[in-house]
C-alpha cells in the first residue's frame, strides 16, 4: 500500500462525523448487500444491553474524523471507515451506521460499517494494514479533539494492545478521566468486504467482536 495511505491507518473515539449525500448511481447485488448485512436496531440492543438505543444515522459515506486526531497513523484505530485510510485502496461503496441511547447522556454509542472493495485481495490487504498499524499505536496516549457545544477541547485516550484472532482483529481504548469510559475497535474481512464496530460505554467486553462476528455471518448466508 502507498507509504502515504499506511500512515494514516488506525484510531477510536465516542463521537464521529459522518455526512450523508444523495447516491447517483443504482446500487450493485453486492453493494446493496452491504445494507443487509447491517444488524437491526433490537439485535444492537441485545449485545450492548442498552434498552434505549435508537440509530441516529445511516449513510454511504466514509467517515471524515482526521481533523480531531493529533496522531493521523492512528486514524484507523480509533474510527470505522474512515475516508483517508481507505484513500489509496480500490474500495465501490461504504455503508456506515451510528446508535446512541440519547435518554442516559450517551453512556452506549455503536457504530457499524462495511465497505466493498474491488477484489478479495484488496479487501485483505486492508485487514493487514489495519493489523500493521493498530499494533504500532497500541500503547500510545492519543488526545482527540472533541466539541461541547462551541467549545472544542482535547481529550486524551490509551490504546490497548492489538489483539489478533484469526481474520478477526480488536483493540480496546480508554478515555482519561472518565472512571472508564472505553471503547472497543473490531474489524474482519469477508470475500471482498471488509466489515468494521466500535462500541463505546462502561462495561466494554467484545461487543464490538460480538457485533463483527454476526456482519460476517450475514455476508457469507
Amino acid at each position: 500500500m502507498i507509504a502515504v495511505a499506511t500512515a494514516l491507518m488506525g484510531l477510536t473515539g465516542c463521537t464521529s462525523t459522518v455526512s450523508g449525500t444523495a447516491q447517483t448511481k443504482t446500487p450493485s447485488p453486492e453493494e446493496n448487500k452491504l445494507e443487509q448485512i447491517m444488524l437491526p436496531i433490537e439485535e444492537l440492543k441485545a449485545i450492548t444491553g442498552a434498552d434505549n438505543l435508537a440509530f441516529t444515522s445511516k449513510t454511504a459515506d466514509m467517515n471524515n474524523n482526521f481533523w480531531r486526531i493529533r496522531d493521523e497513523k492512528c486514524l484507523g484505530a480509533m474510527f470505522p471507515a474512515e475516508d483517508l485510510v481507505y484513500l489509496f485502496s480500490y474500495w465501490d461503496a461504504v455503508r456506515t451506521q451510528v446508535a446512541q441511547d440519547p435518554d442516559s447522556d450517551h453512556r452506549h454509542w455503536v457504530q457499524q460499517a462495511a465497505v466493498l472493495l474491488m477484489s478479495e485481495d484488496e479487501a485483505r490487504s486492508t485487514l493487514d494494514g489495519s493489523k500493521k498499524w493498530w499494533g504500532k499505536c497500541a500503547g500510545s496516549a492519543i488526545p482527540l479533539r472533541e466539541k461541547s457545544g462551541d467549545e472544542n477541547s482535547d481529550r486524551v485516550w490509551h490504546i490497548g494492545d492489538l489483539v489478533v484472532d484469526g481474520d478477526l482483529i480488536t483493540q480496546t481504548t480508554t478515555r482519561t478521566g472518565t472512571d472508564g469510559w472505553a471503547c472497543q475497535r473490531a474489524q474482519s474481512v469477508v470475500g471482498t468486504m471488509t466489515v468494521d464496530a466500535k462500541v463505546c460505554g462502561y462495561a466494554i467486553h467484545g461487543q464490538a467482536a460480538t457485533i463483527v462476528n454476526k456482519l460476517v455471518a450475514n455476508a457469507r448466508r
